[in-house]
């Protein structure tokens, strides 16, 4: 018995699944999507410009193509609700204004590591290639709360010092990321040396 045919909704949902991994790392590591565990978002207002085009651009072809089948318009529909609702969102500058003390870019930042394998020297080179990226993602995150407030959605004072005091705490010597740094070893003993050696502290 012969399999289904790949349709062109198919290709389309495919591509938006590999394009979208690509845009958002963290999101690429929570599905299993390889390639891509090196990196962080860049969060800044262009990096969510670039989000909206993708949703639009994969709106768009699905709206021209044709469904083969009950699985084609299944796919499609529920695609275009995600893609839509995160649009609206989008379009009301509340993707650029994300901040609380429950769920928030910097959660999803801190929070990615703990799927990340540390087993071998080589995972352990990947970890710090994305350790390495913090500070520039949550430097775009704060571009965008800035550009939001700008805008007139100002984050309520609360959420800002729960985040403030959360990311303190993430970068304290015995916090998540000292912790991380001071625990980092492979399955079989230490770091090699010039991995060791780069580290953040």
């Amino acid at each position: 018995m012969s399999g289904r045919a790949r349709t062109a909704i198919d290709r389309i949902a495919e591509a938006y699944l590999d394009d979208s991994a690509a845009l958002d790392p963290v999101a690429a590591t929570r599905a299993g999507i390889p390639g891509h565990d090196h990196r962080l978002p860049g969060l800044d207002p262009a990096w969510h410009e670039e989000c909206s085009r993708l949703r639009r651009r994969t709106l768009e072809a699905l709206a021209a193509a044709e469904p083969a089948d009950g699985n084609d318009r299944i796919t499609a529909a529920a695609l275009s609700e995600q893609l839509e609702a995160a649009g609206e969102l989008h379009d009301a500058d509340e993707d650029l204004s994300d901040l609380d003390n429950v769920a928030s870019p910097h959660h999803a930042i801190r929070n990615v590591f703990d799927l990340m394998p540390t087993a071998s020297a080589e995972d352990w080179a990947t970890v710090v290639a994305r350790l390495g990226a913090v500070p520039f993602a949550l430097r775009g995150h704060a571009e965008s709360l800035r550009a939001a407030a700008r805008h007139g959605h100002v984050v309520p004072r609360r959420q800002v010092a729960a985040a403030i005091a959360q990311c303190a705490d993430y970068g304290r010597p015995d916090g998540y990321f000292g912790t991380l740094a001071a625990g980092a070893r492979t399955d079989f003993g230490p770091l090699p040396g010039a991995l060791a050696a780069s580290v953040p502290k």
